[in-house]
């Protein structure tokens, strides 16, 4: 039964018509961040060549970097927007150009230090530190460097 309908919305030429208008695939070159150049891309042998994105150009809509969220959203001219998930991103963000970036804000990430998982430091650190502290407050730093 299910080979029968597949049949059916194959030869009625349907099968094919729902990936071309909801899928594409773009192979392309960053020229300069916020430019992109198509190498390649589904359903347009024409494409080519073309440039795909330029965000400082206003050719290709707008682009959106949301880095804590490892997303680009694609902003296409005619509005209609397209989401890409950024799975590794090397160095310079190939997505905005120079002078138009966010700032980026800081992250905190807890210490593991002998498995605890906090903030603080460990113990002997914790010791050193307030040792270190006292020497120099009372002027014998030079004179606990030469007993250890």
């Amino acid at each position: 039964k299910a080979n029968a309908q597949l049949e059916r919305l194959r030869q009625s030429g349907a099968a094919g018509v729902e990936p071309r208008s909801l899928n594409d695939a773009v192979l392309g070159t960053v020229e300069s961040p916020g430019k992109f150049r198509t190498i390649r891309r589904s359903w347009d042998a024409a494409a080519e060549g073309q440039v795909f994105c330029d965000v400082e150009g206003g050719e290709g809509g707008t682009l959106e970097v949301r880095r804590t969220e490892q997303l680009v959203v694609h902003q296409l001219p005619g509005g209609a927007e397209q989401t890409w998930r950024v799975v590794e991103m090397w160095g310079r963000d190939p997505f905005t150009p120079a002078g138009m970036e966010a700032p980026v804000e800081p992250v905190v990430v807890p210490l593991k230090v002998n498995g605890d998982s906090s903030h603080e430091p460990a113990p002997r650190a914790k010791q050193e530190k307030a040792k270190k502290a006292e020497a120099s407050s009372s002027g014998d730093e030079e004179e606990d460097d030469d007993k250890s």
